[in-house]
């Protein structure tokens, strides 16, 4: 019964519909049972399987109130997808709260920044009025996010649009400018201090500034344009 369990969701992970079908068929699987933490429903999520999730959810009455180990629900998951129309039927059909947070804090939108799902999360502050100013149990807002995994579309987006603040603190006193020196990610410095007006010597809990923290390829454009 557990391999069984176990082909049933890798049916699902790797969007084999009729597989998924037949082996529910024989009655010696349950839509909701987990293998290794994760469960059919969260798989097939996190890929962006319409079809299968539609199927789980409408057929086969998947719990859709399931998390993960990191208390992440289907939408969290859907959203690392970045597969729109499975996240629209989730919000719209299934009801599902993209405000809920997972054990973290995170947001299914804190989700979406940092995979770079630009047109996802523009969706989710514009339909079902997500909060922008979320942070996660460590203070770290979305433009921390972005700025940590580099999504500098994303970035440039909550500046512009969203007023974002590349000056606000996390719990440690860390700014999303911090990270980016930090990365050296010297484009995303660039949009934070030109763009967002990052002050490049905030300090940190630790004392330490955004410009100490500067490697290579920032240090090199700090030192030709803001002596």
């Amino acid at each position: 019964m557990a391999e069984q369990q176990n082909n049933f969701i890798h049916a699902c992970s790797y969007n084999k519909l009729e597989d998924a079908k037949r082996i529910m068929a024989e009655g010696k699987v349950h839509v909701d049972r987990p293998v290794y933490g994760t469960q059919a429903l969260l798989v097939a999520c996190e890929k962006g399987h319409m079809e299968v999730v539609k199927w789980l959810v409408t057929e086969c009455k998947a719990d859709l109130t399931s998390v993960d180990w990191r208390g992440r629900t289907a939408l969290h998951l859907t959203c690392r997808s970045g597969k729109l129309d499975v996240i629209k039927w989730l919000v719209t059909e299934c009801k599902m709260d993209p405000h809920l947070p997972d054990k973290y804090r995170r947001t299914p939108l804190i989700y979406a920044c940092i995979d770079g799902h630009l047109e996802v999360a523009r969706w989710l502050v514009e339909n079902p009025k997500t909060d922008i100013y979320t942070t996660d149990d460590e203070g770290c807002t979305l433009l921390h996010y972005a700025c940590k995994e580099f999504e500098l579309e994303v970035a440039r987006w909550l500046i512009s649009e969203c007023g974002a603040d590349p000056n606000c603190p996390d719990i440690h006193g860390d700014t999303p400018l911090h990270f980016a020196c930090g990365n050296d990610h010297a484009e995303m410095v660039k949009l934070l201090v030109n763009e967002g007006k990052g002050n490049l010597n905030q300090e940190n809990k630790a004392g330490k500034t955004p410009r100490n923290l500067a490697k290579v390829k920032v240090a090199e454009w700090l030192l030709a344009n803001c002596k």
